[in-house]
């Protein structure tokens, strides 16, 4: 299952004219990245089983998730060398 998402992606990436490089990655926000309508259409191949997250560290950006906060920022960072996070 994982090889088939990651086959749609990039074939999504392809069909859009955005496809990436090993250096630079889409994420919400891009041109690249897909619409809700691809989303929709993408977790429909997979019986619904993708799962919308937010990446932790966006509390210390403006964008694309409009949801940043100085006091969480500075509370995570000291976790950031640490893979497991808080």
């Amino acid at each position: 299952m994982k090889h088939t998402f990651l086959f749609l992606l990039g074939s999504a990436a392809v069909a859009a004219g955005t496809g990436s490089t090993a250096s630079c990655k889409n994420i919400p926000g891009d041109a690249g990245w897909p619409n809700l309508a691809a989303w929709a259409r993408l977790n429909q191949t997979v019986g619904g089983r993708l799962i919308a997250t937010v990446p932790e560290a966006s509390v210390c950006h403006y964008e694309p998730y409009h949801n940043y906060n100085a006091t969480a920022c500075e509370a995570l960072k000291p976790l950031w060398d640490f893979p497991q996070g808080q």
